[in-house]
């Protein structure tokens, strides 16, 4: 089987970060006070749209934008809460997985050892047999 080749995009690292700054700040006018992503059109939260705004805003804490870290925090934190409690925006937990994990690696150390210990304990219960069933 011939592997497909993949053309490189030409942008830039800041390219892409202003691409996802765009995104996450469009995006966090639709927060709530309890982190979730509520889309604008259809009032409610969307699928995986809270997993997916953490990670984006975490990429932008990372590259520097901390004012951002409170927001990704919250997005990841109730992300967290709806897999501990098995009730995934939509049933759509096997796409919260992925994005929510790297929120986590790069949050963990920038958080007070009190909210990486509280994430700690939903990671834990996660019944990744419940939390991700369609």
């Amino acid at each position: 089987m011939a592997s497909a080749h993949v053309a490189p995009t030409g942008l830039t690292r800041s390219e892409y970060l202003a691409t996802i700054a765009g995104i996450v700040h469009y995006f966090q006018h639709f927060q709530t006070k309890d982190g979730r992503i509520i889309d604008p059109f259809l009032e409610k939260e969307f699928q995986y749209s809270t997993p997916c705004y953490a990670w984006a805003a975490t990429a932008l804490v990372v590259a520097g934008e901390t004012n951002l870290l409170e927001s990704a925090s919250l997005a990841l934190e109730c992300a967290l809460t709806e897999l501990a409690e098995n009730r995934p925006a939509m049933r759509h937990g096997d796409f919260f997985t992925f994005p929510v994990m790297f929120a986590y690696e790069n949050l963990r150390t920038r958080v007070p050892v009190e909210r990486r210990k509280k994430w700690e304990g939903l990671l834990r219960a996660m019944d990744p047999g419940k939390c991700t069933t369609m």
